[in-house]
């Protein structure tokens, strides 16, 4: 009684508040405070209403000795604390931009540094840092961009988790019209957990696509399914007709589970036509369509695939650098690792960069005082610099060595292949000798301390025998324990058949096939089948092989199967408890259909080499049409198949190391 309070809207008269405070026993409150931690939120949301995470950052940087600390060291308790204690907060409402911005600007002072009030030279900017490690940034987070982000994973739960109270509260109040894809509109007057869901409901639809199931709920032309290719609408050859736009995915497939080519593939690039093949077409038996997320492995949201959306961060392949993978795999000090990134993005502080910025008027070496001191003459051509590479890299090697050009010559360094390929370790030497360089030039500069050349080379060396100590003794460079045994097709037992599948694709995803073949305890060959599938995946071929395979042997009236695919991804797709929701769904749920009727089925995963006749199928089914599917049956085995049957009866193997 004591800690319960009432919060009444400006709405209720003075006179009821009053009367049901009184009636009651309760206190009146204009304040509800926080509840686990989180402001609950009755009025307008400010800056104020948010300070204390401003204040909560603050005290805990206040308790730290920053000068105390390396450039790594900052950056990993940055990523630890200072940018995960206001996530929070974030779950539950989209917080005011200046937070997010005094946020990351306390990050940034952090990280860098200040001197008198001020803040030292930012090396490397925030954007560059806040990008992922595989295009050169650190894997820090903008702020701004993971509050929406949670905020999408709301977004994502009102539309996917029907039956959850919270979502069928928002759902009953705000929601008017029951559509496949909802598109909520906010008032004014709704609350700001609504207001933040509407502001990001827009990226959350884009990233739906519909695994088919029945496809009586998916429309063929209007909705998101064939992956990579959003609506098919906009990607007709001519106007859809007016009795085909509001058609669903079922209505196009015929009474014989078969695509309806005649009735679309006329309004269709080729191309969009090949992956359509490669979908498998609903059927009624397979259950209700589902929405999955399309930005991650396995169809379920995460707030790392939304934050990347959001913050449009994703990178196509061929703009990723195989300098920062280099870097990132290094194995050496993190310390070290961190002064790598800084070279590689051209920031540490030589003449040259201080004279850009304008803090010298002179950008040459203060060592040759003629040539401008640029970060590979600092590293790699300043006399002190190659006093020690020289101590290092042998005479036969040292012309490739100091021709290469900046880029290259640290790409192909770090890596641990040097040119003589008489070191294992180089990467991890040359990367070491990097820094020390580094550290022995500002030495002599700030310090007018110094040292030998060989006492560089002997320190350098030294770090580099303690950290494969150190990797020694944390991996052990285990003894490699694999076994060579020899693998071949297995008769199956008596009154049992064997059922062998295999898929392929040329590329991934590509143009694909799928094949197989049944025999009984003798090894004789019953029925075959070979499919050209259109274009999928890798995954996607398998699957489809395990569905066909299935289904024809339950046509065949067989009870009692053994099951064999040399995927071991597509056995536990279809075996496994959870069912993953992707764009293979639909073939998932084929095979799991098979599987639960009436026989004894056993499905095993064996070697390629213990499946060669299946794999020689698939690769079969590419020269067949892939719209039209009713006769890749094969009642006698394909001449060029002879020699692997004949292999598989003598009971033939091939060795291999497991």
């Amino acid at each position: 009684m004591v800690k319960t309070k009432i919060f009444f809207s400006k709405n209720v008269s003075q006179a009821l508040t009053n009367n049901i405070s009184r009636n009651s026993g309760f206190k009146t409150t204009k304040d509800l405070g926080k509840y686990l931690g989180v402001p609950l939120l009755h009025q307008r949301v400010t800056k104020q209403t948010y300070k204390y995470i401003i204040e909560n950052l603050q005290s805990k940087l206040a308790g730290w000795k920053a000068n105390s600390l390396s450039l790594a060291g900052k950056i990993t308790l940055c990523k630890a604390v200072l940018s995960s204690v206001p996530l929070y907060p974030m779950q539950s409402t989209l917080i005011p931009k200046s937070i997010c911005y005094d946020i990351e600007k306390l990050c940034r002072r952090f990280i860098w540094g200040q001197n008198d009030g001020r803040d030292k030279i930012h090396l490397v900017n925030w954007r560059t840092m806040c990008q992922q490690k595989e295009v050169g940034g650190l894997g820090l987070r903008k702020m701004d961009g993971m509050n929406r982000a949670f905020i999408m994973k709301l977004a994502w739960g009102v539309f996917q988790n029907s039956k959850s109270l919270w979502v069928r509260v928002l759902r009953s109040k705000y929601f008017k019209e029951q559509e496949l894809i909802p598109y909520p509109q906010a008032k004014q007057r709704d609350s700001v957990l609504w207001k933040g869901i509407c502001k990001v409901w827009p990226f959350v639809t884009q990233g739906v696509n519909w695994a088919l199931g029945c496809g009586n709920k998916v429309l063929f032309w209007k909705d998101s399914w064939l992956e990579g290719y959003d609506l098919l609408n906009m990607h007709t050859n001519q106007i859809i007709p007016e009795d085909l736009i509001n058609c669903t995915v079922a209505d196009m497939v015929d009474n014989r589970g078969q695509w309806q080519w005649e009735t679309f593939a006329h309004l269709l690039p080729i191309q969009v036509l090949m992956i359509l093949a490669g979908y498998n077409p609903p059927t009624p038996q397979l259950g209700g369509d589902k929405a999955y997320w399309r930005h991650s492995p396995g169809g379920q949201f995460s707030v790392k695939s939304a934050y990347l959306i959001e913050e449009d961060s994703t990178v196509s392949q061929q703009q990723f650098d195989p300098l920062w993978h280099i870097i990132w795999k290094w194995k050496g000090l993190e310390r070290v690792k961190i002064f790598l990134w800084t070279v590689a993005h051209g920031a540490i502080m030589t003449n040259k960069v201080r004279w850009r910025r304008k803090i010298t008027a002179n950008p040459c070496c203060y060592h040759c005082l003629t040539e401008t001191k640029s970060i590979i003459h600092a590293l790699r051509d300043c006399p002190k610099a190659r006093g020690v590479w020289d101590r290092i890299i042998e005479v036969a090697d040292r012309e490739a060595f100091y021709s290469l050009n900046w880029y290259t010559w640290l790409l192909n360094n770090l890596r641990d292949n040097h040119p003589s390929s008489k070191r294992k370790f180089w990467g991890l030497e040359f990367g070491i000798a990097l820094w020390q360089i580094w550290k022995e030039r500002n030495h002599r500069i700030f310090n007018s301390t110094v040292s030998p050349y060989t006492n560089t080379v002997r320190v350098i060396r030294r770090l580099v025998e303690d950290i494969i100590h150190s990797m020694a003794g944390e991996s052990g460079f285990t003894v490699n324990s694999k076994q060579r045994v020899f693998i071949g097709w297995r008769y199956p037992p008596i009154d049992w058949v064997k059922v062998n599948v295999d898929g392929c694709s040329k590329g991934n995803p590509g143009v694909a096939g799928a094949g197989g073949v049944i025999r009984d305890a003798m090894g004789k060959w019953i029925v075959g089948f070979a499919i050209n599938i259109g274009i999928c995946t890798s995954v996607g071929a398998e699957l489809w092989a395990i569905a066909n395979g299935l289904q024809l042997a339950w046509s065949k009236g067989f009870h009692k199967i053994i099951l064999e695919s040399d995927s071991s991804l597509a056995v536990d797709l279809i075996t496994n408890d959870k069912v993953i929701i992707d764009k293979n769904y639909n073939l998932i749920m084929q095979a799991r259909y098979f599987l639960a009727k009436d026989w004894d089925i056993q499905v095993i995963h064996v070697y390629r080499e213990a499946n060669s006749v299946a794999d020689w199928l698939a690769n079969y089914g590419l020269t067949r049409s892939c719209f039209d599917r009713f006769f890749n049956f094969l009642n006698d085995p394909p001449v060029g198949l002879y020699y692997n049957l004949y292999y598989d009866l003598i009971g033939s193997t091939l060795p291999r190391l497991i």
